[in-house]
Order: C-alpha cells, then structure tokens, then sequence
C-alpha cells in the first residue's frame, strides 16, 4: 500500500498533463507483481509502460497500474524494470523468439493458458524446434481429448525437425500405438459389419428422384446407413406445398406379375401419422395407376407395409381416379413412385426392405 506522502506525488505528477492531452490506449492486463517502475523520487510504482508520447511537453508516459491507467512526464521514472506483462505488451508481431521466451516463463509460472496462447500466434514455420516442443505439449495437456490429430501432428513434426526430448518422444510413441489399436480395431468391427451385412433391396438402388415439381411437392430421395450400419436406408426429406402429397420415382423395368406383393418397412420418426401410398406407370403408354394411402403412425419403430398390386382398388384415369381398376400391363411396369402424403408439412421418412413377393397360397 503506497504512503500518502507517494500519492499526494503521484496525483501532483498527474496533474502536470492535462487530461484532453493524454494518449487514447487500448485496454491492458493488470499489473503482475514482478512489473514496476522506479520513479526519480526512488520510489517503486506497480505498473508497466503502455504508451510513449515523446512529441508532448514534456514528453510523457503512460503506465497502467493496478487502478487503471496513468499518464506521467518522462522526466519522473529513474528506470524501468520489464516483466511478463511490460514485455507481452511490447512484443512485435515478428518477435517470435522472444514470444518463446515469455511463453516458456508463463509455463513455468503455471500459466499454462497463456503459454499456449502465445505460442499459437507464431506462424507455423517461425516456430522452431522449441517452439514446437512447448507447444506439442500444451496442446496435448490442454486439447488432446478433443483434438488428437493436432496433438500428433504436433509431436511428429518436432521428431520429423530433428527434436530428440525422450519425454516427447515417448509420448508420441505411446499416442501412435493406441492409433494403430484404435484403426485395427474400426477395421475389425468393419469387417465384422460386411459379414453381418444384410442384403439391400430396392431401396438401395441408384436413380431415385424426384417427381417433376409441378405434380408434387419437393422431396430429396438419399440412400444412407442404416443406424447399425448394416443396410442402406432410403431416406426421403419432404417439404409442404401446393400440392396434396410429396412423391419420388424410380424408372426402370420391372415384371411382378408373379410376385405382385410390393412389400416395405416404413419409419416416420416425426411426431405425427403419415400416410404413404405407392404408383406404377406401365406399358408403352406409360399408364398411371395409384395405390390407396397407408397411415404410417410416428416414432422410430419400423412399420411393416405391403400393397397388393394384383388388387383391384388402384386408381387411374379408366376409373376416372376412383380406386376400383386393376393395374393393366403389370409385367411391363416402367416407373415405380413411393408417395408422401404430406400437404403443407415438412419431415422425413426412412423405407428399408423394398421388394416384391408373391401372394400367400401362389
């Protein structure tokens, strides 16, 4: 704590510039106790020197202390000892060296933070060996469970620069060994999951698309993993619109006249029921016939569907869309379409296990 007798001169010192005639500075740390400065009167000031101004009259000083930031004539410091926080501050952006110092000083001190702070704005290749040490092992201690690939990156480029500290080294050994087990092990599970690999159906294959925008809401057919990693999935994300119902295709030539049940396993993971219907274009005039829609309640659970397409209830344009055709051409079907029936609301379905079957008792 200062005597009166050193604040009573401090405030007088202050007094000697006026307040319009001070530097604007930017904010700075707190002292530390190893920053101070000797002033004439050989009195010590906690504090480190932010700023110069040796065009005023006289010229000044600004220091930050421990209560803010304070502006004195050049003339009342006899010298001035640099700690951490003075050479921080007066770092040049280019001084990388020095910043290795401070950062090795601040490790040493327990501050740890700072050191890695410091140590991240030096370019990669202004590093050095040292640098590259220090900051392999910060890295490690402060981000190693979240960024592994850093960490050994790290560590490999200060052994690859010629790096020999047998802690580091063995550090490294140690990381690239629990690697390999970790990628022998994804291998192995991988291998198991393409034994255990269940065979994809139809919704597996490529070319699912759309429907042309002016029949039906928007939709993006996207094959992906299965949970479990054992099958590919059909995902559909539809959107609402003018339309009654969101609809993809798929175009090619099929013939289930003797298996005509159309079976699927349906997910809607939304939070409410959903009907889902299936249509066929068939023959050389590419006629359209739909199935009835078939509610598909909400939840992750898979709903086993299947539509008869022998049936009698389709609709098309002979039964002026009433659901009482067959489908004719059945052996030459040339489009297959899975049907949201979504209105204005958005969501996604999942379809697995797509094929065809033939009828009990046939």
């Amino acid at each position: 704590m200062p005597s009166l007798r050193l604040c009573l001169l401090l405030l007088g010192l202050v007094a000697l510039v006026p307040a319009s005639e001070r530097p604007q500075v930017e904010e700075f740390e707190a002292p530390r106790p190893d920053d101070f400065i000797l002033l004439a009167n050989r009195h010590r000031l906690p504090g480190y020197i932010v700023a110069r101004d040796d065009d005023a009259d006289p010229p000044t000083v600004t220091i930050r202390t421990r209560s803010g930031l304070m502006v004195l004539p050049r003339s009342a410091l006899a010298t001035v000892s640099s700690g951490f926080a003075a050479r921080q501050a007066a770092l040049a952006d280019d001084d990388h060296e020095e910043r290795v110092v401070l950062a090795r000083e601040a490790l040493h001190n327990g501050r740890s933070q700072e050191a890695f702070d410091l140590l991240s704005q030096i370019p990669s290749q202004h590093l050095g060996l040292e640098g590259l040490r220090l900051l392999a092992t910060l890295t490690d201690a402060l981000k190693g469970n979240d960024d592994i690939e850093a960490v050994l990156d790290l560590y490999r480029r200060y052994r690859d620069a010629g790096g020999r500290d047998p802690l580091i080294l063995q550090r490294l050994e140690t990381l690239e060994g629990l690697l390999r087990e970790y990628e022998q092990a994804l291998a192995g599970h991988r291998q198991q999951r393409e034994e255990m690999r269940i065979d994809d159906g139809y919704e597996a294959a490529d070319g699912w698309t759309s429907e042309d925008p002016q029949w039906a809401n928007p939709s993006t057919p996207t094959v992906v993993d299965s949970p479990d990693g054992l099958q590919r999935v059909l995902r559909i994300a539809y959107v609402g619109g003018s339309e009654d119902k969101a609809a993809i295709l798929r175009r090619w030539r099929l013939d289930p006249s003797n298996s005509p049940i159309l079976q699927m396993s349906v997910s809607n993971p939304g939070d409410a029921s959903i009907s889902l219907s299936v249509a066929v274009k068939t023959g050389d005039n590419w006629e359209y016939f739909e199935s009835r829609p078939y509610p598909i309640r909400p939840g992750e659970d898979w709903s086993q569907i299947s539509f008869d397409l022998s049936g009698s209830d389709f609709k098309s344009e002979s039964s002026n869309w009433r659901h009482s055709s067959n489908i004719a051409n059945l052996h030459d079907i040339k489009e297959l379409q899975v049907q949201i029936h979504n209105g204005r609301r958005d969501g996604t379905l999942y379809i697995n296990n797509m094929g065809f079957a033939a009828r009990s008792g046939d």
